[in-house]
């Protein structure tokens, strides 16, 4: 996203602007976007704003499921 930003204000108003003139860690929680991890039956497994997180704590699980899945 903030690749796609940068690009967006360079070409809107010819400003040098760099990655370190964003200061995410001054914006709201409610800024960043929520992921949720769903199983098959669409119930809710996991819900958080930090992605890496939740692949730690849910990838070797979906990872088995989708291996499961190709084997058929």
């Amino acid at each position: 996203l903030i690749d796609v930003l940068l690009a967006q204000v360079r070409q809107e108003t010819s400003l040098d602007v760099k990655r370190a003139d964003f200061k995410l860690d001054m914006l709201s929680a409610h800024l960043f976007m929520n992921f949720r991890v769903v199983d098959e039956h669409g119930r809710q497994l996991g819900l958080g704003r930090n992605l890496a997180a939740l692949q730690a704590e849910w990838g070797v699980q979906a990872r088995g499921a989708f291996q499961a899945l190709a084997g058929l």
